[in-house]
């Protein structure tokens, strides 16, 4: 990944991610993944994880792990768009592909979810 499309250059709001280090993180293609209006799409997921990341779960944007967990949750959220009920049909054997509804990967990266760290309310 260039400069520009890596995870560790937030997009121009201050977010941790950006439409274009997610469209390079997940191989998009224009003509694609982000034809028919699908581009409004990605912007709107990336722009709601950069809310979750910044404003509820007020993490530093700055920290690497928090750039990379930011960017493979929108990609992976943008993707599930595709798959209803979290299974995606058609994976060449005609057999159906479970999608995980939970990242622990994300988790890790982000600290939220089963790995945040003990807090009071």
């Amino acid at each position: 990944m260039t400069e520009a499309t890596s995870p560790a250059s937030p997009d121009a709001t201050g977010g941790p991610a950006s439409t274009t280090a997610v469209i390079a993180w997940a191989k998009l293609e224009a003509g694609g993944a982000l034809a028919g209006g699908r581009r409004q799409a990605l912007d709107l997921v990336v722009a709601a994880v950069n809310a979750l990341v910044l404003d509820r779960w007020r993490l530093d944007a700055t920290k690497p792990n928090v750039q990379l967990g930011a960017v493979m949750l929108a990609a992976r959220w943008f993707a599930r768009g595709d798959t209803p009920a979290g299974v995606l049909m058609g994976n060449g054997d005609g057999s159906p592909t479970y999608v995980r509804t939970t990242d622990p990967d994300v988790a890790e990266l982000l600290g939220i979810g089963a790995r945040a760290k003990p807090a009071l309310a």
